[in-house]
C-alpha cells in the first residue's frame, strides 16, 4: 500500500437541501409553540404532558431537542465550510472550524442546560434577581464582547 497517498472524503451539499431542513426545524418549533399558545385553557386530554413537552419556555422539552438538532446542522455545516476553505487556500478556514464548535458547544448547552446551572450558582452567590434573574446573560455578554 502506498503510504504517501492519503484517503478523502469528499461531501457535497446542497445548499437549498440545508436551508430548507434549517427553515423546516425553525417552523416545527414555532408551530409547535403556537399550538400550546392558542389551546392555553381549554382542558385536552393529555394536556398536562402535551403542555410540558411542547414548552419552547422551558428547556428538556421537544423544541429544546429539534433547537439543538438545529445548532448541530449549523455545527456540521461550518465546519464542512471550514475543510473546504482550508482546502482551497483560502485564509477564513479557522473562523469556520471555530464558528463550528461555538454552534457544537450550543447543541450541547440547549441539551445538557449549563448555562442554567451556572446562572443558578451566579444569581445565588451574588443574590442577584429581577432583571439578572437570568444571571447566565452576564457572562455571555462578556464572552459576546470579547
Amino acid at each position: 500500500m502506498d503510504k504517501s497517498r492519503t484517503a478523502s472524503l469528499e461531501i457535497e451539499l446542497d445548499r437549498r437541501r440545508v436551508i430548507r431542513a434549517a427553515w423546516w426545524l425553525l417552523g416545527v418549533i414555532v408551530v409547535i409553540q403556537v399550538f400550546r399558545l392558542l389551546t392555553d385553557g381549554l382542558d385536552l386530554p393529555g394536556e398536562t404532558l402535551w403542555r410540558r413537552l411542547a414548552n419552547v419556555e422551558t428547556e428538556n422539552t421537544f423544541p429544546t431537542w429539534l433547537s439543538a438538532a438545529l445548532f448541530g446542522l449549523n455545527a456540521a455545516t461550518a465546519w464542512i465550510l471550514g475543510r473546504a476553505e482550508h482546502r482551497a487556500g483560502g485564509r477564513f478556514d479557522r473562523h469556520w472550524r471555530g464558528l463550528a464548535v461555538i454552534m457544537l458547544v450550543l447543541s450541547v448547552d440547549e441539551i445538557a442546560s449549563f448555562h442554567e446551572m451556572a446562572g443558578g450558582v451566579i444569581r445565588r452567590t451574588f443574590g442577584l434577581s429581577g432583571p439578572f434573574y437570568y444571571a447566565w446573560v452576564i457572562p455571555g455578554l462578556n464572552l459576546v464582547a470579547a
